[in-house]
């Protein structure tokens, strides 16, 4: 299975890739899907980032 292995640091740049692709303004959840897009994560990826109503961008530390 392919895990979702990315640190905190190398998100910078997708999320604010994202935030600018999506006008500026998104829901996380809107953010979160354009990363995975920027990405190009797996469905394993995804499902790995998604553990239950918490994503794993919220327990990067």
């Amino acid at each position: 299975m392919k895990e979702f292995n990315y640190k905190y640091d190398e998100l910078f740049n997708p999320t604010i890739q994202a935030i600018h692709n999506l006008g500026g303004s998104a829901s996380v959840n809107e953010i979160e899907e354009e990363i995975s897009k920027i990405l190009n994560l797996s469905e394993e990826e995804i499902n790995d980032f998604h553990r239950g109503s918490t994503s794993k961008l919220t327990y990067i530390d």
